[in-house]
């Protein structure tokens, strides 16, 4: 299997990395343990960043903006694979363009004004700043919190939707790779 092929087929391994923290966090939430889903929700956002990130790298093949000889690992590192701030850049990035198309194919209100109102706020200090709460022992306004006093249920739900929204869209990216019959028949329709 060449590295293209690898990197298309890890597209949907990432998808089902996600959508299994996505559930994890939903059984501790379901159990009050609200500082871990909070961080398994966050996970899940991030890898959704990351299922961006290869899914860029390949349709970049695709359109041969990559040469094959060019598509190499280094060039999952350049793009962010291994480095959370720029996964999370990633998924905030392709959030916003989920957040339009939802207004212009959805024509929910409910769920544009959801979006926007989780839009406005995006701050992927915050969010970093909250995963590292969810996890370790802190020190605010010259107190210690232990994970359980540093976050609220906003922040968990909050993380829960943009972990939600972004499952949703990398799952329409997924699906149309499928409907364009695979790997090998997409690499047959636009590399030729």
């Amino acid at each position: 299997m060449n590295f293209p092929e690898k990197t298309y087929n890890a597209i949907f391994q990432s998808l089902q990395n996600a959508k299994d923290l996505y559930e994890d966090g939903k059984i501790l939430d379901l159990h009050g343990r609200l500082p871990r889903a909070y961080t398994l929700y966050h996970f899940s956002f991030e890898e959704t960043g990351r299922a961006f990130i290869l899914s860029s790298l390949f349709l970049d093949y695709i359109l041969k903006e990559l040469d094959y000889r060019d598509f190499i690992p280094k060039r999952l590192n350049e793009r962010g694979y291994i480095d959370h701030q720029k996964k999370l850049n990633n998924a905030t990035f392709e959030f916003s363009k989920f957040a339009a198309y939802a207004s212009i194919l959805g024509n929910r209100n409910d769920l544009i004004d959801k979006i926007q109102k989780l839009y406005d706020g995006f701050e992927i200090g915050k969010m970093d700043e909250n995963k590292n709460k969810s996890i370790y022992l802190s020190f605010s306004k010259n107190e210690f919190l232990i994970p359980s006093d540093g976050l609220s249920e906003d922040d968990l739900n909050e993380m829960k939707i943009l972990a939600e929204i972004n499952l949703n869209f990398v799952e329409l990216v997924v699906q149309t790779f499928e409907n364009e019959g695979g790997y090998k028949n997409i690499v047959q329709k636009y590399r030729k």
